[in-house]
């Protein structure tokens, strides 16, 4: 009898409807596998047992399906994206075809349905209109390791200890795409073969954007930082974008209304929301540290000298 803790061999015959090898080991008892594939032979672990079917992790690959491609992203099997990428296209259109089959037929009832096969997409890659990434203070980055044969293969994040020596967070900045089952925890993405090139250079002049202003992000653990979410739309036909970018709460330094008192010969922008506008551009690009002492040559009424000057050391104002 299978029970946790247990590792035995098996030959991975189908997918379930999320992607995990199915295999029947013991007089049909069903065992569901993350990080193997149909025609796997694999020596899998017993994480979870139920009284109709267990779940396991991979810790050997014996020999390797002949469906099995090599994944062309960097992140596959570490962030939530993809999960049959190192699967060749045919046979995940079977495997899409078979997810609807074993809807209608063991969840349904029905028999003696004909399914059409899913119909094949023109594009594998650069197809989603829309991506949305997450900005974390809790990077992951490591990439797990498993023994194959003969290649490296990607697999699951189950496949990796979550214990202290295998999570090392280096930095403190993050944009990109969750690890499954790590919800604060962000894989800093740099290339995603599912949104376009243009997409990809948005997410990543994003990142160092906001990076380099040492702009905060939202912590899970503090909740609290302002960048929470970055959300990339494109249309296909009419080439149209959209950015959406998504905050915490308010930045008080790009919000905040000063008042001023105005002679009547002095100098005053015209347009006051404009003003604000035009303000809040200069603090953008300028990017004010507390260590800088700022000198503002014909000042006149002082209105950016003051809008600055809780971001500076010093301003001297001069007419």
């Amino acid at each position: 009898m299978i029970k946790k803790g247990d590792e035995i061999l098996v030959d991975i015959t189908e997918l379930n409807s999320e992607g995990k090898g199915v295999s029947k080991p013991d007089n049909g008892f069903v065992v569901f596998s993350t990080g193997t594939l149909p025609g796997d032979k694999a020596l899998i672990k017993i994480t979870k047992r139920k009284s109709n079917y267990a779940e396991a992790k991979l810790v050997e690959l014996i020999s390797k399906s002949p469906y099995r491609v090599e994944p062309v992203c960097d992140y596959f099997g570490i962030c939530g994206g993809c999960k049959i990428q190192n699967l060749e296209y045919d046979s995940q259109i079977l495997f899409k075809t078979n997810v609807v089959r074993n809807a209608f037929e063991r969840i349904g009832g029905f028999n003696n349905l004909i399914i059409p096969d899913a119909i094949k997409s023109e594009e594998i890659f650069y197809y989603r209109n829309k991506m949305e990434f997450s900005f974390s203070d809790d990077e992951w980055f490591e990439i797990p390791v498993i023994k194959t044969l003969p290649e490296k293969d990607y697999v699951a994040p189950e496949n990796v200890s979550s214990s202290e020596e295998n999570e090392q967070v280096l930095q403190r900045f993050a944009l990109g795409l969750h690890v499954p089952k790590f919800h604060s925890k962000i894989v800093t993405i740099k290339k995603c073969f599912l949104e376009s090139e243009l997409s990809n250079k948005i997410l990543n002049f994003t990142r160092e954007f906001f990076k380099n202003k040492n702009v905060s992000v939202y912590s899970t653990r503090t909740q609290s930082g302002f960048l929470r979410f970055l959300i990339i739309r494109q249309s296909t036909n009419t080439n149209d974008l959209m950015v959406n970018l998504i905050t915490h709460d308010f930045n008080e330094t790009l919000i905040k209304e000063y008042s001023f008192k105005i002679s009547p010969q002095s100098f005053f922008q015209t347009n006051t929301r404009q003003a604000e506008k035009l303000f809040s551009t200069l603090v953008e690009f300028a990017a004010f540290g507390k260590d800088d002492n700022v000198l503002d040559l014909y000042c006149g009424a002082g209105s950016i000298s003051i809008f600055i000057s809780d971001l500076v050391n010093k301003v001297l104002g001069v007419e």
